[in-house]
């Protein structure tokens, strides 16, 4: 009995500590009204003011960039931002993308639907998330750079090293052009095959 009652006035205490903590204050009137709104700094303007003018300068400098990817560069980045970790959906970039935005006017297309970032790694932020984005670029440098080391061994035959060298230069030049285009099916499916190639070449030898 003494250990049950000893549980029910401790359950007793935390139902009252969280409903004392929970309570909602009564509205203050009068002079402690006006003390505590006089308490506030008149200087303490919110983060968010700053950020979109900070926002709205870099747009209205570097928007016409890049026959104007400098503006859906910025905005794409905005997207991030807010779903870094899993993103707006896969093929949600023309949904998420708002294309009735006021700062467009630095758009050197102001009626242009925009559907694309024009930028594959921007397009794999915005719909899968950063972390999906570091697992890409995180396993195409793993392949590279074991790749690499295969060309750099003296065990190496000749075959294979010109093999990795040939499959490495396509991957980064797939790599520099997908900074400034977006992905398509006929540029995705030879640099799988071909980053594929290279894992089995480095583990297996040539193919």
């Amino acid at each position: 009995m003494r250990r049950l009652a000893v549980l029910l006035l401790a359950a007793g205490l935390v139902v009252a500590a969280c409903y004392s903590t929970g309570r909602v204050r009564a509205p203050v009137e009068g002079s402690q009204a006006q003390q505590s709104t006089s308490a506030v700094p008149p200087d303490a303007t919110p983060r968010a003011d700053h950020a979109a003018d900070a926002w709205e300068r870099a747009i209205s400098q570097f928007g016409a960039a890049g026959s104007g990817r400098g503006y859906i560069w910025l905005r794409s980045v905005q997207m991030v931002s807010a779903a870094w970790w899993v993103g707006h959906g896969p093929d949600t970039f023309a949904l998420a993308f708002d294309n009735h935005d006021p700062l467009k006017k630095y758009y050197p297309g102001r009626d242009t639907f925009i559907d694309k970032p024009h930028n594959t790694l921007l397009l794999i932020a915005v719909n899968q998330g950063l972390p999906a984005l570091a697992a890409y670029l995180g396993f195409i440098g793993w392949q590279l750079i074991a790749s690499a080391r295969r060309i750099g061994s003296r065990t190496s035959p000749k075959d294979a090293c010109a093999l990795h060298l040939a499959l490495q230069t396509g991957l980064c030049a797939f790599l520099v052009a997908s900074m400034f285009y977006d992905s398509s099916v006929c540029t995705v499916v030879p640099f799988w095959i071909f980053l594929g190639m290279l894992g089995t070449a480095r583990v297996t030898g040539p193919v």
